[in-house]
């Protein structure tokens, strides 16, 4: 099998010497595509503090047009700490300075055994906020790509997917997002990614039901329904129910 061929777009995004891909160039990439919530220019318009300052204010007057007593001792600090885990840690997919740094490295004397073969990370956590109520839902993910010539290390596989669920999204396009992030940073072409999820949006509105979501993005081969690699990546994961919560 050839190495998938990035041509002049992995060139972009990697460093030929380091073989380190640059958070910029993947989230440019994402968003292009459609992958990543879309933003304005305002995103980076103000600084961090700025935000959390402007988010504050506006969660205090939330909290006012409801009712609620902002003295209590319970929500005192409630606007402040609302507007720094928004800032610092629910929504920082698109932040390329947050984006894992992803060395790659070549599969050549032991390690030369996995070119042209799978390699599965399962049960990674993660939750990202639902794109339509930006409320949480958690999941577990399932990751598996072919290695060629280079590889990634596998905390890599979980940063990526922890970092780029850090958004506003909802499930299906948050799957496509990291298996395309993964094509690019790991210059491979067949990627699959199965993302298991239980919505807080469903649980405790609308339905208020429990079940769980599940969604399947493939690349390359992968990406063809009936080939024998994604029956072979299913097969691996296996199919027994697994908690989320």
């Amino acid at each position: 099998m050839s190495s998938y061929n990035f041509c002049e777009e992995r060139n972009a995004i990697v460093d030929s010497k380091t073989c380190v891909t640059t958070g910029k160039s993947v989230i440019d990439v994402l968003m292009a595509e459609g992958l990543l919530t879309p933003m304005t220019d305002k995103a980076f318009a103000l600084s961090r503090d700025e935000k959390v300052a402007r988010i504050q204010e506006l969660m205090a007057e939330f909290l006012d047009v409801m009712g609620y007593d902002r003295t209590d001792p319970e929500l005192i600090d409630t606007p402040r700490r609302i507007a720094k885990m928004y800032v610092d840690e629910l929504l920082t997919a698109h932040d390329p300075a947050k984006f894992p740094k992803c060395t790659s490295f070549e599969t050549k004397g032991k390690d030369a055994s996995f070119a042209d073969e799978m390699v599965i990370e399962r049960d990674i956590f993660g939750a990202a906020l639902c794109s339509h109520h930006f409320l949480p839902y958690d999941f577990i993910c399932d990751v598996g790509y072919v290695a060629n010539e280079r590889m990634l290390g596998i905390s890599k596989l979980v940063r990526i997917v922890q970092q780029l669920s850090s958004t506003a999204s909802s499930q299906e396009t948050l799957g496509k997002a990291i298996a395309r992030a993964i094509q690019l940073v790991a210059g491979v072409e067949d990627v699959i990614v199965q993302i298991e999820g239980s919505h807080a949006c469903q649980r405790i509105r609308g339905a208020k039901s429990r079940a769980r979501t599940a969604t399947l993005a493939g690349t390359g081969r992968f990406g063809e329904r009936n080939s024998d690699l994604r029956k072979e990546f299913l097969a691996a994961i296996g199919s027994e129910r697994r908690e989320i919560l």
